[in-house]
């Protein structure tokens, strides 16, 4: 079955939607999470300012029964599961709920009374001199509101910005599939079907020209051509010279739909760069220094090509790895580096059913194995591993280390070569570490 060029920039196109849409589901999610944190701190502070004010005589004067009646009666809004009061001495004065016993978020606030003093310090309740007005603490209220409530307004927010993301995904992949297929697809393979009936020798076929692009060009070129032919006046080495000048024409239009593909697949690495800024670069750091690694070694254009587009989305995986996993500051626990681990056979299942040129989505697959079978997903050995993949995995753990992570700073270069070189042939390809210590550690080198 063919897989057409248009077929190729849906599925990259469709592929991009997805990824920007995830990401933008996790920005309104959040975004929705600290305002109904918002709305919960404004009521907090609402209902202390209130029991502060209701609570002062009754604290001053010790009236434990008034002090009772007024909590017990907030004791009935909504959400409040706890409420403890103290004096100042920090003696208890009421206490109702478990601040334990469910989810719940503490607010603490201090029982203010005015004091009055005269101009010459003594405390007076009535007076004619000059006063001045002081505060002074004599308890303490702290209440808890159960986030219960709030978790259930965050679960229908995110099932109502899920639900509305895949609806807006949906209709721009329909829309862009629209797009793509009648206006570039279609001229192309009336071109090829054209060119085809051509060179078969029906010179009475016309290319139908729909467009005034570079395409509708070059079917009116064929037409002419083909008409030339029929007519029996166009010389051996005039049509030598005009199929040049067409297979050229063809050969640039090829060029630029590659360009096209190569554009969604930085915006694919750039959707995964949005999520994690620690990642930001890392890709196309890994990318270059995998290429380089390459041409050190000899290789083909061919393979050079493969790391590169390779190296561009070796971690687009990761777009299904929580964000505080990616940005945690601290050391991962054995769970957290289960789930991380997943991210190349993700990449894999995005990448297997794009028809590259190349086994792009086999290298993404493998970029964490090692030689001695101790990589993942597969534990793969030695010669089992593609030797692209075992590039951008020196490529991959190099720029690594020589670069700042949310749990370390950065090592040293010096650090850093000496791990590949103490794990050359263990768990790095020999022949790549040296290509590697060659270009790495050369004067002025840095990551491009």
């Amino acid at each position: 079955m063919r897989f057409g060029i248009d077929k190729k920039i849906i599925t990259l196109v469709t592929l991009a939607i997805v990824l920007l849409g995830v990401s933008f589901s996790y920005y309104f999610i959040s975004q929705e999470k600290k305002a109904l944190l918002l709305e919960l701190d404004e009521r907090a502070n609402t209902l202390l300012k209130s029991m502060i004010t209701s609570c002062e005589y009754p604290v001053l004067i010790n009236d434990l029964d008034s002090l009772s009646k007024i909590a017990n009666g907030t004791m009935q809004q909504k959400d409040l599961v706890s409420c403890d009061i103290e004096n100042k001495y920090g003696k208890e004065l009421f206490k109702a709920g478990d601040m334990k016993s469910v989810d719940s978020r503490i607010y603490t606030g201090s029982i203010l009374t005015e004091k009055q003093k005269t101009g010459g310090g003594e405390d007076l309740i009535l007076g004619t001199g000059p006063q001045e007005k002081e505060t002074e603490s004599i308890g303490s209220i702290r209440i808890a509101l159960s986030l219960v409530s709030l978790d259930n307004k965050l679960v229908q927010a995110r099932r109502t910005i899920i639900i509305i993301g895949l609806i807006g995904i949906l209709l721009v992949s329909l829309a862009s599939s629209w797009l793509i297929r009648y206006v570039l697809g279609r001229p192309i393979d009336e071109l090829v079907l054209g060119i085809r009936n051509i060179s078969s020798g029906n010179l009475g076929y016309k290319v139908p020209i729909n467009t005034n692009d570079e395409i509708g060009l070059l079917a009116d070129s064929f037409n002419k051509m083909a008409t030339d032919l029929e007519k029996g006046t166009v010389s051996r080495k005039y049509l030598e010279l005009q199929v040049d000048e067409r297979t050229f024409e063809l050969r640039n239009s090829i060029l630029k739909m590659r360009k096209v593909m190569d554009g969604i697949t930085h915006a694919m690495a750039m959707t995964l760069e949005m999520r994690d800024a620690y990642t930001a670069g890392h890709q196309r750091r890994v990318a270059n220094l995998g290429c380089a690694i390459a041409k050190e070694m000899n290789l083909g254009e061919d393979q050079i090509e493969q790391i590169r587009i390779a190296g561009i989305l070796h971690d687009i995986g990761k777009i299904s790895v929580p964000a505080e996993i990616l940005s945690k500051p601290s050391k991962l626990d054995k769970n957290e580096f289960n789930l991380m681990k997943t991210h190349s056979r993700t990449g894999y299942d995005i990448l297997k059913n794009i028809d590259f040129e190349w086994p792009i989505a086999e290298i993404v697959l493998e970029h964490h194995e090692r030689i001695n079978g101790s990589g993942y997903p597969n534990g793969l050995k030695g010669e089992k591993i593609l030797i692209e993949a075992k590039i951008l995995g020196v490529a991959d753990v190099v720029e690594a280390m020589a670069s700042d992570r949310p749990y370390r700073p950065a090592l040293t270069l010096k650090e850093t070569l000496d791990h590949i070189a103490q794990n050359k042939g263990i768990l790095y390809d020999s022949q790549v570490v040296d290509a590697c210590l060659k270009i790495v550690s050369q004067p002025g080198f840095k990551f491009e």
